[in-house]
């Protein structure tokens, strides 16, 4: 199994604003560019409107190809259920599958670290262009590659 997993792209800052800025919205068309052949079928995302407009281009070049399930991130309090939930079902696919996860700064680390890639710097609030890639092989082999891709953030 090969899993991808980022930060969402860049957000806007203002107060009850959840969208991406022109710049994140770039990162996205990029990110699409980069995976649309990689063979992802699968991928999850939390209910932001940041974490979904990071993925619709994708969503647009592969179509009914690629399966979206929404993980719900009620709150922080809630993270590590929102966790569990994304690796419990990504353990639960076949082997062969490709996996795309969107979530955010505070979950990638977790994930990551959860799916058994070891643990990863932080992610800060301003750097949106780490790209992990995670394999996962039979039996019990792990392999992560830590990637930036697009304009570099701090």
């Amino acid at each position: 199994m090969i899993i991808y997993l980022l930060r969402h792209a860049e957000k806007l800052l203002g107060p009850n604003e959840d969208g991406l800025t022109p710049a994140g919205f770039a990162r996205a068309q990029l990110l699409a560019g980069m995976l649309a052949n990689s063979g992802i079928t699968v991928a999850f995302r939390t209910q932001f409107v940041r974490s979904q407009q990071t993925m619709e281009p994708l969503k647009n070049m592969l179509g009914d190809a690629l399966e979206i399930k929404t993980v719900e991130l009620p709150n922080l309090a809630e993270e590590n259920a929102h966790v569990e939930k994304i690796v419990n079902q990504i353990k639960s696919l076949p082997d062969e599958r490709v996996v795309l996860v969107v979530s955010h700064d505070s979950t990638i680390k977790k994930i990551v670290k959860k799916l058994g890639g070891g643990e990863i710097d932080d992610i800060h609030s301003q750097q949106f262009d780490k790209l992990f890639v995670l394999f996962r092989l039979p039996p019990d082999k792990i392999g992560l590659a830590k990637l930036k891709y697009g304009k570099p953030t701090p």
